[in-house]
């Protein structure tokens, strides 16, 4: 059985800023409105259910909620970003222009790129751990995360729940 949280229709998404390394449009600052969808499969329980999916979506909108409205930042080679922190923020060297930027603003993220790729598995990990209380692990199988960054830019992952 499959139980799945379309992130569209069930209102899980977040706004984020960021930018590219390198040429073009997406190397300046720039928004993406994501939508996260998620699946599990396994078998469901003698009450007939995967999980209560009120507490499923409750995990997805608070890992939502973490990102939503932030500057992500990545962490790339330094000889393609340099971030040095300071009292009160990042000071960011990329694509030959300097930004300062509020900490309060930025959200830094153990990811070597912001592409949907790997934004998409840095949050299928997160939401594993997040779920790990409220699976049961002996009947879900695997957990999908599909993350799509907008005009139908859409990664998807799927990862073993550990039995």
């Amino acid at each position: 059985m499959k139980l799945s949280l379309l992130g569209k229709e069930a209102g899980l998404g977040f706004q984020s800023v960021h930018l590219v390394p390198g040429r073009g449009m997406c190397s300046r600052l720039h928004p993406h409105f994501h939508t996260v969808s998620v699946t599990l499969e396994g078998e469901p329980s003698e009450r007939g259910m995967l999980v209560h999916i009120y507490r499923l979506k409750e995990v997805v909108q608070r890992l939502c909620l973490d990102l939503d409205h932030m500057v992500l930042l990545a962490d790339y080679p330094p000889e393609v970003m340099t971030v040095e922190e300071q009292d009160s923020g990042y000071r960011v060297h990329v694509n030959g222009k300097d930004y300062f930027l509020p900490r309060s603003d930025v959200l830094r993220l153990p990811i070597r790129t912001l592409n949907v790729e790997d934004l998409c598995q840095h949050l299928a990990e997160s939401l594993r751990d997040r779920l790990e209380p409220i699976l049961d692990k002996r009947r879900i199988v695997s957990l999908t995360v599909d993350v799509d960054e907008g005009d139908g830019q859409t990664a998807s992952v799927t990862l073993p729940i550990a039995r």
